[in-house]
């Protein structure tokens, strides 16, 4: 029987499935699994678990990796007053600067700034200038004369007068322009002119004050007398006496008489009462005629100085003008030493009979400039009184009525001033200054140091300065220096300067006391001053860090490290052993003491909180140079300090934070000097030797 076949679609021809290469591989598969199945059954062989294999490893992590120049060591301390002072040493050729760097103690502080317009002025000036009205001189009229009839008073007999005594009666004609006067100098002069045809042997005046009732006067023509045909004058001094102008003569007369024939018609005797030079009266009640009064007042400066000129600011002059008369007043006060564009102060003013009047005058603008320039300076005040005749009405006056000013010149400010200052010491109140001492530089003593007083003098004068400065650690010292005229344009600057500061500065006083005196002028140099000038003084303490140490600590910075935490478990309870590996370089002068806190906690890196400390670490100094103080070669220092499994367990905080303290050893009173390239290295990690698994 022949073999079955079939085609495909397109007539190619397919062998049968059994026949097929696929068919013979698949076969022989399958029998090769059951055959080796089959031996492994018969060997009774079984698949086993593979196994891990364990070796130790180390895990290392960095704590420190620090190095501090001595620019970061300043800055780390991060205390006041300490600074990394720049010098220039040279220019290279390629025309770059070349500075060497020095630690320093440097401490500053404006002690004072005492600026002129706090005394740029002067004493207040009060005085009174006073004038009484005084004596006056009056011109009463002269009154017509009195003429006498002889045939009022005698008869005759047989046609003779014979031998008489008669008294004459008359009242004088009203003098006018005064009713009542007391009469300081004055006399009034009575003419008799004879004409009575016979002679007078005996002429006795009295004169009879009418309003005041009492005589004035008791007078007699000498022998002998008054004869026929004559004319005589009695002279009446009227000094210290009291008059009215109605007056009274009363006359007594004897004649011896004449021959018959006589006849009485026409014969008189008159008298006649002439004032020829007025009367000065001491009080009066009369019509005063016109009065001008002048008077001044000196003032005398209560300052050696000498003002030569001195613009005003500011300031007023205040009078109180007093009239104490009964007479309208005109007052004139001129101050010669204050002038406005050349022209002396003048201020006018009238014032009322019996009253006051006050006048307030500002100075802003004004030039002080006294006449008087010899030391002690004096000021003037000139016042001119001015009062007009009362004519017609008739006014009391008296001898003490016043005129009186009053003056207060006051606020006086000077915009600018010229003169010469005597040497003038003035005292100031003690100044306290806080000075902030490093921490850890309590027991520090500086070397080397310099105190400087820097006085910049913006006033036109020389001066001096002699002053006190005391530290609370019971230590003082003296400063004293010139200081040189200056000018607010140009203020110079004058530098007193003390370097013997081993004592005031053992130890670094926190608060220094300032006191002492200040002197400038010194009476013959001429300057100018103004309200902008100033005087500024500021105290500086200046050294290099050269120090006497006694033991001292600060900090380092702070540096932070992540751990990573995955499986750091396994790591930390696998420990074979667990190290902190430090190396300490040492390029400071003095030995060193370095404690190292590691913390979870930035807050707690110190001794008592922090979870791990380490140290303290000793460092010797560095190597010095023949000076034996500046470092020539470093120290190095390499610690291993082992650590315990509870201690290891640090590591299994995400981030911890690394903090130093750096303890400068006392230098048993040697003094060290630390310099620009000196510095401090701290290299530190901590590594781990732990049981690997193979697990993680």
């Amino acid at each position: 029987m022949g073999a079955k076949t079939s085609k495909t679609k397109n007539g190619s021809s397919v062998l049968p499935f059994q026949d097929s290469v696929l068919m013979n591989y698949g076969l022989k598969f399958i029998v090769g699994v059951i055959v080796i199945l089959l031996f492994l059954t018969a060997v009774q062989c079984s698949l086993k678990k593979p196994e891990s294999p364990t070796w130790t490893t180390n895990l290392t992590v960095p704590m420190v990796n620090r190095t501090y120049t001595m620019s970061e060591i300043i800055n780390n301390i991060d205390q006041p007053n300490l600074f990394i002072d720049s010098t220039l040493d040279s220019t290279g050729a390629d025309g770059n600067p070349y500075y060497s760097y020095t630690p320093v103690f440097a401490y500053s502080d404006t002690l004072d700034t005492i600026s002129v317009s706090d005394n740029l002025t002067t004493e207040d000036i009060v005085h009174s200038a006073a004038e009484t009205l005084g004596e006056i001189t009056i011109y009463p009229d002269n009154p017509n004369p009195v003429v006498i009839n002889l045939s009022d008073y005698v008869s005759l007999v047989l046609e003779a007068v014979p031998p008489s005594s008669f008294d004459i009666i008359d009242d004088v004609p009203p003098l006018g322009k005064f009713s009542q006067a007391t009469v300081s100098s004055g006399r009034f002069d009575v003419i008799f002119a004879n004409n009575f045809g016979v002679d007078l042997d005996t002429v006795i005046l009295r004169i009879y004050d009418l309003v005041n009732t009492a005589y004035i006067s008791n007078d007699t023509i000498p022998d002998p007398g008054l004869a026929d045909g004559e004319t005589d004058t009695i002279t009446i001094d009227l000094a210290g006496k009291t008059i009215s102008d109605s007056l009274q003569l009363q006359i007594y007369c004897h004649t011896p008489g004449c021959g018959p024939t006589f006849s009485l018609t026409d014969k008189t005797l008159s008298s006649a009462l002439e004032l020829e030079n007025g009367l000065t009266v001491i009080s009066a009640v009369t019509q005063v005629p016109e009065i001008i009064r002048s008077f001044q007042e000196i003032v005398e400066l209560a300052d050696s100085n000498t003002i030569e000129s001195a613009e005003l600011a500011s300031g007023s002059i205040t009078l109180q003008i007093d009239n104490a008369t009964a007479l309208e007043s005109d007052f004139q006060i001129t101050l010669d030493d204050f002038t406005l564009d050349g022209n002396p102060l003048v201020i006018s003013k009238t014032v009322s009979a019996n009253s006051t009047t006050p006048v307030t005058f500002g100075l802003t603008g004004y030039t002080f400039a006294p006449i008087d320039q010899t030391p002690p300076q004096s000021l003037t005040f000139e016042v001119d009184v001015a009062i007009d005749s009362t004519a017609p009405a008739m006014v009391a006056i008296d001898q003490f009525d016043s005129l009186s000013v009053d003056a207060a010149v006051s606020n006086l400010s000077f915009a600018s001033m010229t003169g010469v200052i005597q040497k003038t010491d003035a005292s100031f109140d003690s100044l306290d200054v806080t000075i902030d001492i490093p921490k850890g530089f309590d027991d520090i003593q500086l070397s080397g140091a310099a105190l400087i007083l820097e006085i910049e003098n913006g006033v036109n004068f020389p001066g001096a300065l002699d002053l006190v400065i005391s530290g609370d650690n019971g230590q003082s010292i003296n400063l004293t220096g010139a200081v040189a005229a200056g000018s607010i344009a140009s203020p110079v600057v004058t530098v007193i300067e003390e370097t013997d500061l081993s004592s005031f500065l053992n130890p670094i006083p926190s608060i220094i006391t300032v006191s002492g005196v200040a002197s400038f002028g010194d009476g013959v140099t001429s300057g100018t001053v103004t309200p902008n000038d100033f005087v500024a003084s500021r105290v500086s303490i200046n050294s290099p860090l050269k120090l006497i140490i006694g033991q001292s600590s600060f900090e380092g910075d702070i540096t932070e490290q992540t751990i990573d935490q995955d499986d750091i478990e396994l790591i930390t309870d696998h420990i074979i052993e667990a190290r902190f590996v430090s190396t300490i370089i040492n390029h400071l002068p003095l030995g060193i003491t370095a404690e190292i806190y590691v913390d979870s906690d930035s807050t707690r890196l110190n001794a008592t909180d922090a979870q791990l400390v380490i140290g303290p670490l000793t460092i010797d100094p560095g190597t010095v140079g023949a000076g034996g103080t500046v470092v020539t070669e470093a120290v190095i220092s390499e610690n291993t300090i082992t650590l315990d499994s509870l201690e290891i367990k640090i590591l299994e905080n995400d981030t911890l934070y690394i903090g130093e303290l750096i303890t400068l050893m006392d230098t048993d009173g040697n003094a060290v000097r630390l310099s620009g390239d000196d510095y401090y290295t701290a290299q530190a990690v901590i590594e781990v030797e732990y049981l690997f698994d193979g697990e993680f």
